[in-house]
C-alpha cells in the first residue's frame, strides 16, 4: 500500500513527521523523498490535472502486509498535515478524500466532467469520483 503528500517545503516539522512515520516501532513505513520543482513549475497549475505546481517535495510512504491501508492512513496523517495534496499515481487508496487531495478545487471539477463525458458507464473510476 502506498500514499504520498506533496510538501511546499521540507520544514523541520514536516521532516520530523516523516521520520516518525519511518521510525514507528510497530508499523515502520518505507519512506521515499523526491525533489520537485524546476521546469514542473513552468506550467500553470490550472493547465493540466496536476494542480500542485508549487510543491517542492513529494514524501511517499509504503506499508506492506500484514498491515492494512487503514494502518497506513493513520500512520501517515501527521505527514499529510504538512502537505498541499497528493500525486494520484503514488496513491493506492480510493475514495473521495484521495480524489480531492489529488485533484483539488477547479481541477477536480474539470477531471470529474471529463470522466463523466468520456467514461459514462464508470469503468475507469477507481477513485470514487462521484
Amino acid at each position: 500500500m502506498s500514499t504520498n503528500s506533496l510538501l511546499p517545503a521540507l520544514t523541520r516539522d514536516a521532516a520530523r513527521a516523516v521520520m516518525a512515520t519511518a521510525g514507528d516501532r510497530h508499523r515502520p513505513a518505507f519512506v521515499q523523498l523526491r525533489s520537485l520543482g524546476g521546469a514542473i513549475n513552468d506550467v500553470p497549475a490550472g493547465a493540466t490535472a496536476y494542480a500542485h505546481r508549487t510543491a517542492q517535495v513529494m514524501a511517499q510512504g509504503n506499508l506492506f502486509p500484514p498491515h492494512r491501508h487503514d494502518d497506513l492512513h493513520r500512520l501517515w496523517a501527521p505527514v499529510r498535515e504538512h502537505g498541499t495534496g497528493s500525486y494520484v499515481n503514488f496513491e493506492s487508496g480510493t475514495g473521495p478524500g484521495v480524489f480531492d487531495r489529488a485533484y483539488p478545487g477547479a481541477t477536480g471539477a474539470r477531471v470529474r466532467e471529463l470522466w463523466r463525458r468520456h467514461d459514462p458507464d464508470g469503468v475507469l473510476r477507481p477513485l470514487t469520483v462521484g
